[in-house]
């Protein structure tokens, strides 16, 4: 089985001193971890009333959704757990996720959590596995960072999505307006970037 764990509002909810241990967990040197902690922690929001800011507000939790780093942090967020469906894995994945949201202050959300099962899983133990662990079973996963996780068909077409997000970007620039030259090193940044994310 395949489970892929959403969780709630984790943008606005996520502990900075849980950011400072996991980093320190997978042995990034401290002064690293210092200069993204400093990147992460100072931030201020204003509010706008009447044209007028008012005092700065300064929160102590959370990121700013298009923070540059937020992708990188969340790769810490992004939870799939594959076991094989039996009742032992489905305790354990329960416990250590349970344990997880309490270091983290996050909450699962129950409702966009998914579990995917073999097709030799038979109905019955499907749904007592899932609601053991409290998410409804699908037959497609979905992606996971960007990727499909299981394409049911002809893999030919697994990595269309690919080519997809290349011409969607092609065809929003105004290519007239650059020389040749210009449009071939505009391709090139651009599109680089998306082929080796999912690679």
């Amino acid at each position: 089985m395949v489970l892929k764990i959403d969780l709630e509002k984790v943008y606005d909810k996520l502990e900075w001193s849980f950011i400072r241990d996991m980093l320190y967990r997978i042995n990034l040197p401290m002064n690293l971890i210092d200069i993204i902690i400093s990147c992460v922690s100072t931030v201020s929001t204003s509010i706008l009333v009447n044209g007028d800011a008012l005092d700065p507000i300064y929160p102590s939790r959370g990121i700013r959704q298009g923070d540059l780093l937020s992708p990188y942090l969340f790769i810490l967020y992004d939870i799939v757990f594959f076991a094989k469906a039996n009742l032992t894995n489905c305790i354990a994945i329960k416990d250590v996720s349970d344990v997880f949201c309490s270091l983290s202050s996050q909450f699962v959300s129950e409702a966009k959590s998914r579990v995917y099962f073999s097709p030799n899983v038979d109905i019955d133990t499907r749904e007592s596995l899932s609601d053991i662990l409290g998410f409804s079973f699908t037959p497609n996963i979905g992606k996971y960072l960007g990727i499909p996780l299981k394409v049911p068909g002809d893999s030919s077409n697994e990595f269309n999505f690919i080519l997809d997000r290349v011409k969607q970007k092609l065809t929003s620039w105004k290519a007239n307006l650059l020389s040749l030259a210009g449009q071939n090193v505009l391709i090139q940044a651009s599109t680089a970037a998306i082929p080796s994310y999912v690679m």
